[in-house]
């Protein structure tokens, strides 16, 4: 199934949407027989995401809800979350704005409890995206703003584990040498 989903995900990026399908209608169906919730939860986000390239929110809307039960059954938060601001960006996207912000406090709450920086950082930046969309610009600054404080320091902790590791084998390297 996992395999399947690959290919289908290789076709994806090669704009070949219809092939991608099938093979991810192909996973779905093994991942079942085989009782494969992560599988499944998979499948179904990447169905979801084909959709959503191809512009019918409405059909990745209804892919991503089924998503949703499978994640929670798995206990699998970050699945859940992903989930989330994915639907909220459908329904931003369907300008069901309402809907989007509902998804997207699911999103920020879990990450929130998990202490996902990345989760609470994608959040604040759908709910930024979604003030702008209404109008409400005061709230889109704030939450672009906490979107790219996060975002900074995510930049920032990558760049020292960088630098860190650069260090410990230009060290390596040295003290092999000798």
């Amino acid at each position: 199934s996992r395999t399947l989903s690959n290919i289908a995900m290789i076709f994806n990026t090669q704009k070949k949407s219809d092939s991608a399908l099938l093979y991810l209608n192909e996973a779905v169906k093994l991942a079942e027989e085989m009782q494969d919730k992560p599988l499944m939860s998979n499948a179904y986000g990447n169905i979801s995401n084909v959709y959503n390239q191809l512009g019918n929110y409405q059909k990745a809307i209804v892919y991503q809800e089924k998503t949703i039960p499978i994640a929670e059954e798995a206990g699998s938060k970050y699945a859940l979350a992903i989930t989330y601001n994915d639907l909220a960006l459908n329904y931003y996207e369907l300008k069901n704005y309402e809907k989007a912000k509902e998804c997207v406090q699911k999103t920020l709450s879990i990450g929130n409890e998990t202490k996902s920086l990345y989760l609470v950082s994608g959040a604040y930046n759908t709910m930024s995206q979604i003030s702008s969309a209404q109008g409400d610009f005061k709230n889109a600054y704030e939450f672009h703003k906490k979107y790219a404080e996060i975002k900074d320091s995510l930049l920032n902790e990558e760049s020292s584990k960088q630098i860190a590791e650069m260090y410990i084998n230009l060290f390596n390297e040295i003290w092999n040498r000798t």
